[in-house]
């Protein structure tokens, strides 16, 4: 399942709905839809660096297309200290653009 289709699948779970609405998370997803730059896949297998293999799926993926943050609320990928790229929360990322 591609990364986009993941993010919409967890956006519409009721603990987002029922806090942000659906008219904002469509907006958010179509604002994200307009900006974002899409990536290829890899075609190696990711090295091992976090406790679950999606997640270094994910890293390596941000890493190949040297994004400048990675942006998520798995602790899985949270919890890495030093991580290049930088990894924040959805907060901390939010509050860093102000």
């Amino acid at each position: 399942m591609m990364l986009f289709e993941e993010l919409e699948d967890v956006l519409a779970r009721p603990k987002f709905t029922d806090v942000l609405g659906q008219e904002a998370i469509d907006r958010f997803l179509a604002g994200l839809l307009a900006i974002a730059d899409w990536a290829q896949d890899q075609e190696v297998e990711p090295a091992v660096l976090t406790r679950d293999p999606d997640d270094d799926y994910v890293l390596s993926l941000a890493r190949s297309a040297q994004v400048d943050v990675l942006v998520s609320g798995d602790r899985d990928l949270t919890d890495l200290a030093d991580t290049q790229p930088p990894i924040e929360t959805p907060a901390q990322f939010s509050q860093r653009l102000g």
